[in-house]
């Protein structure tokens, strides 16, 4: 028998745009949906997983009568929300790098998965991949949303 918080053994069947399916050693179907796959922004499913690939699931909820596969993740099998990460308070000076630029926004990665906003008043200063520090100024968790501002630029 299956719980729900239980990591178990699968291999990946199929993917697609959506996700993927993979089968339990007992025959059992597990999806995984995209946004289960990974801490980090993804483009596309096979960037993580491909048919054949075994893979370890953690089970987030059983089937029901309209689902008749388990679902389960990836991502919380590897490593804790990086969200509830002590780093990721009011006040600290992290580490990133330049992901996208807009007219007078920066979105700096700071690294599984997390990207955060920075206004600027001369994004020309900035280039894609350029290495950032930046003062977290308001972090809201749960909204997974986060405000900071650029300490140093190399």
């Amino acid at each position: 028998m299956i719980t729900v918080g239980e990591n178990v053994q699968c291999t990946v069947t199929r993917t697609g745009d959506w996700g993927a399916y993979a089968k339990m050693k007992s025959g059992e179907e597990v999806l995984i949906s995209f946004g289960e796959l990974s801490w980090d922004r993804i483009q596309k499913t096979d960037e993580i997983v491909s048919p054949g690939d075994v893979v370890n699931v953690k089970i987030l909820e059983n089937p029901t009568e309209e689902r008749t596969s388990f679902l389960g993740s990836i991502k919380r099998t590897q490593t804790d929300d990086p969200w509830s990460d002590q780093r990721m308070e009011v006040g600290s000076i992290l580490r990133g790098s330049v992901e996208r630029i807009g007219k007078d926004v920066a979105f700096i990665n700071l690294a599984n998965g997390i990207v955060v906003g920075v206004h600027v008043e001369n994004p020309s200063c900035l280039s894609i991949g350029q290495s950032v520090q930046v003062k977290l100024e308001e972090v809201d968790s749960s909204a997974r949303i986060a405000k900071a501002s650029i300490v140093d630029s190399v």
